[in-house]
C-alpha cells in the first residue's frame, strides 16, 4: 500500500495562477490551476472550476492538498483559448511527456485547433509501483506568442504505508442461537473499521472487497445465516490511509436449527391408518440433513425407540395397533453435527385393523346367534357387535370382551346382519367394521297359551254329564297367542308368519301333521280343532312355527308338547229288564278304553244331574238289586276313564226306565 502526493513545478514564464489543485475523475475532487497573459490567441490551463486567486512566480510550486492512496490518479487539465484567434497545439504529440512509465495521457484526447472562447481537456493518468519520487515534464506547444513553450512538472513522491494489525482471538458460536451467529474478535488499535468476511470452506476469501460486513465495533451478529450450515468466519482491519490489512485465522460457528412443529397431527382417536402411525410436522428452515422421531409410551427420552426420516413426516410402521404412544422430533445436520431442540410430545396411534367375521349361525341354536371372528393384531380390549336389520342403516350395538358372541337378544326367525368392530381402552377407539354376514336365531315350536282340550264337549257347554250325538263327532280344541317368551324372560310380539300342529299317541312318539299352514294374521288368538282318531285317549300335541324372514320352520324337537284328549264316548244298546232273581239287570255296549261304567238311577228324570251313582261295571252289564219295589227307575250310564281322569258320554238317547215289581 503507498501514500504519496502530487505537486506541479511552473518552469515557464511567470503567471499568474488562479488555484484549486487537481481533478480528480475517481474521488470527484476537484482542483484548479490558471493562467492568463492576455494575448491572442491566448492560452489558458486550468482545472476544476473554483479556487481563490494568488501570484507565482516562475520556479514555484502547486502542491496538491490531498495524500492519495489509490493506486491510480488521474489529474484533468482544462486548455482554454481566451483569444481572438485559434489556438493550435503544435506537437504531433498535442500533449508530450517527459516520463511515460508513472504517467500517461489518457483519452479522451484533446483536439486542436482550440476554437476562441472554448476548451479542451487533458487527462494525465498517474500510476506507480514502487514508491520514491516520481516526475514527469508536461509540455504543451502551441502558437501563444508569450506561452508557446508552456511547460509544467508533475511530481508524485510516492511512500509505503505501514499496513494495520491483524485482528486475534476471532470467535462464532456454535449452534447456539437459531436467529443467528454471533461472531467477536480483539480490535485492532487504530483501526477504522474491522472487515467480517464468510466463507463456507477453510480457505480464505479471494477478493478483500467481498466481504460480509463492514463493522465500526468488535462483534457482528450474523443473521443471514442458512440454519445448520457450517461457515467460516475471518476478520482484518481497514484504515483509510493505507486500506485493507491482513486476515485473521478462521473461526467456524453455525445457526442452530428450529424446532420442529407438529401441527398438522391428527391425533390418536382420529387416526386412520391400519398400517402405520402417521406423523407430519412443518418443515425445517435450514441445511436439515434427515429428522429423528422419538416414540415412547411416556412423553420423556429415556427408553424411546428412534426413528429416522429425511423427509418432514414419517409411517411408523412398527407401532402396535391399538396402543396409544408419544411421539416428538428433532431436526439434524450434518453439516454441523448438530440437532435442534426437541419439538413438543404428541399422542398418537395406529388404528386397529378390523376383525374379519368368519362365520353367523342360521338357525343352528334357539336361544341366540353365534358370531365368531378374527382376533386382529394389537391392544384389543373388547369388540362391539353390531346388528342391523337391513343391510344398511343405523344398528344395535353388543360390547364382547372375547369372541365368539352370543346374542341373545334377536328376534327368533327373523334374518339379522352383523358386523364386528374392535375397541381400543387405550386410545378409546374402534377399528372399522369387518364384513357383514346374515344369520338368525331358530324358531321354538312355543307361544303364549299354547293348551288342548281336556275332554271338552264338542258343543262347548260346561256342565254335563253329556248325552252322546253321533251327529257331533269327538274332537280336541287347541288354542295359543301369536306370541312368544324365550327362556330369557324376552317378549316377541307378531312371532310367526304361520303355524303347523303335530300330533303324537306318545309324548316320545311320531308326531304327524294334522293341520294345514295357519295364517295368524288378524288374530289374537289362534284356533285349531283337530278330530282324533279315538275318544278318551291322550294325543300329544306340537307346534311348527314359520318365518318368512328366514323361510324356516320352528324344529319339532325344540317345540312344546301339550297334551288333549276327545272325551270318552257313550254306551250304545242300553236296555233294561226284570231279573229273574229279582231287581233290574242293565246291559249294553261296551266302549273301547272305557275303564268303568258309573250307573246312575233315579225315580224323578226332571231332577238329572242330581242322581245318584248307584255303582259301577267294568262290563257290559249291571244288577241293579237295590231297585225299589213297585217302583219306576230311571237310568243312565256313562263311561269313565282314569287315563286321561275323565267321564264320558252319557248313554245313548233317553234314560232308560223300568217299573220293578
Amino acid at each position: 500500500m503507498f501514500n504519496y502526493t502530487i505537486k506541479i513545478v511552473v518552469t515557464g514564464v511567470a503567471v499568474l495562477f488562479f488555484i484549486s489543485g487537481c481533478h480528480n475523475i475517481i474521488g470527484d475532487i476537484e482542483k484548479d490551476i490558471y493562467f492568463n497573459s492576455g494575448k491572442s490567441p491566448e492560452f489558458r490551463l486550468m482545472s476544476g472550476i473554483s479556487g481563490s486567486i494568488q501570484v507565482i512566480a516562475s520556479g514555484d510550486t502547486v502542491v496538491l492538498p490531498d495524500t492519495y492512496t489509490e493506486s491510480i490518479r488521474i489529474v484533468s487539465l482544462e486548455l482554454w483559448n481566451d483569444g481572438d484567434e485559434d489556438l493550435h497545439l503544435t506537437s504531433s504529440n498535442l500533449v508530450e511527456l517527459s516520463n511515460t512509465e508513472d504517467f500517461s495521457l489518457v483519452a479522451p484526447y484533446p483536439s486542436t485547433p482550440v476554437s476562441p472562447g472554448s476548451s479542451e481537456v487533458i487527462y494525465i493518468s498517474f500510476s506507480t509501483d514502487s514508491a520514491g519520487l516520481k516526475s514527469a515534464t508536461v509540455s504543451i506547444p502551441n502558437n501563444d506568442n508569450n506561452e508557446s513553450s508552456f511547460q509544467l512538472v508533475m511530481e508524485a513522491t510516492v511512500v509505503t504505508n505501514p499496513s494495520p494489525g491483524t485482528p486475534l482471538n476471532v470467535s462464532a458460536a456454535d449452534g447456539i442461537s437459531t436467529e443467528s451467529v454471533e461472531v467477536q474478535w480483539d480490535g485492532v488499535p487504530d483501526a477504522d473499521l474491522h472487515v467480517v468476511y464468510r466463507t463456507e470452506s477453510s480457505t480464505p476469501p479471494a477478493d478483500e472487497n467481498d466481504y460480509l460486513e463492514l463493522s465500526s465495533s468488535t462483534s457482528y451478529t450474523d443473521s443471514s445465516a442458512v440454519p445448520g450450515r457450517k461457515y467460516y468466519y475471518w476478520v482484518s482491519a481497514w484504515m483509510e490511509s493505507t486500506g485493507f490489512g491482513s486476515i485473521s485465522e478462521y473461526a467456524t460457528g453455525y445457526r442452530k436449527l428450529s424446532i420442529p412443529s407438529l401441527p398438522l397431527y391428527t391425533g390418536a382417536t382420529d387416526s386412520t391408518s391400519t398400517v402405520s402411525t402417521d406423523i407430519n410436522w412443518e418443515d425445517v428452515q435450514g441445511d436439515v440433513s434427515q429428522y429423528y422421531i422419538y416414540r415412547n409410551t411416556m412423553p420423556q427420552i429415556s427408553g424411546a425407540s428412534v426413528m429416522i426420516s429425511a423427509s418432514s413426516n414419517y409411517s411408523d410402521t412398527d407401532a402396535m395397533p391399538g396402543s396409544l404412544y408419544y411421539y416428538a422430533v428433532k431436526a439434524y445436520s450434518a453439516d454441523t453435527d448438530s440437532f435442534s431442540d426437541l419439538s413438543v410430545w404428541e399422542e398418537g396411534a395406529r388404528r386397529l385393523s378390523p376383525p374379519e367375521l368368519l362365520s353367523v349361525s342360521n338357525g343352528t341354536a334357539t336361544d341366540y346367534v353365534e358370531t365368531s371372528w378374527s382376533v386382529p393384531s394389537g391392544n384389543v380390549s373388547s369388540y362391539s357387535v353390531i346388528r342391523r336389520a337391513a343391510e344398511t342403516g343405523a344398528g344395535d350395538g353388543f360390547e364382547s370382551s372375547a369372541t365368539p358372541y352370543q346374542d341373545t337378544t334377536a328376534f327368533p326367525g327373523r334374518v339379522l346382519y352383523y358386523t364386528v368392530k374392535a375397541y381400543s381402552a387405550e386410545t378409546d377407539s374402534y377399528s372399522e367394521e369387518s364384513n357383514q354376514l346374515t344369520g338368525y336365531r331358530a324358531l321354538v315350536g312355543d307361544s303364549w297359551y299354547f293348551e288342548a282340550s281336556q275332554g271338552e264337549h264338542p258343543t262347548g257347554e260346561s256342565d254335563g254329564p253329556f248325552a252322546y250325538d253321533p251327529a257331533i263327532p269327538s274332537r280336541i280344541y287347541l288354542s295359543w297367542w301369536n306370541k312368544y317368551t324365550d327362556s330369557f324372560g324376552t317378549n316377541y310380539e307378531d312371532y310367526a308368519d304361520s303355524y303347523r300342529i303335530y300330533r303324537s299317541a306318545s309324548e316320545n312318539g311320531v308326531y304327524s301333521l294334522v293341520s294345514g299352514d295357519i295364517d295368524p294374521a288378524g288374530q289374537e288368538i289362534i284356533n285349531f280343532t283337530d278330530y282324533p282318531p279315538q275318544d278318551g285317549v291322550s294325543y300329544f300335541y306340537k307346534l311348527q312355527v314359520y318365518s318368512s324372514s328366514s323361510d324356516s320352520y320352528s324344529d319339532l324337537s325344540d317345540s312344546t308338547v301339550v297334551s288333549g284328549f276327545a272325551i270318552l264316548d257313550g254306551v250304545r244298546n242300553l236296555s233294561a229288564e226284570q231279573h229273574s232273581s229279582g231287581g233290574i239287570l242293565l246291559s249294553f255296549d261296551t266302549v273301547t278304553d272305557a275303564e268303568r261304567y258309573y250307573i246312575y238311577r233315579t225315580q224323578s228324570p226332571t231332577l238329572f244331574p242330581y242322581w245318584d251313582i248307584i255303582g259301577y261295571t267294568t262290563t257290559g252289564t249291571y244288577h241293579d238289586l237295590t231297585a225299589p219295589l213297585d217302583t219306576r227307575s230311571y237310568y243312565h250310564v256313562r263311561t269313565w276313564s282314569s287315563d286321561p281322569l275323565h267321564y264320558g258320554y252319557l248313554a245313548e238317547g233317553s234314560a232308560i226306565n223300568i217299573y220293578n215289581e
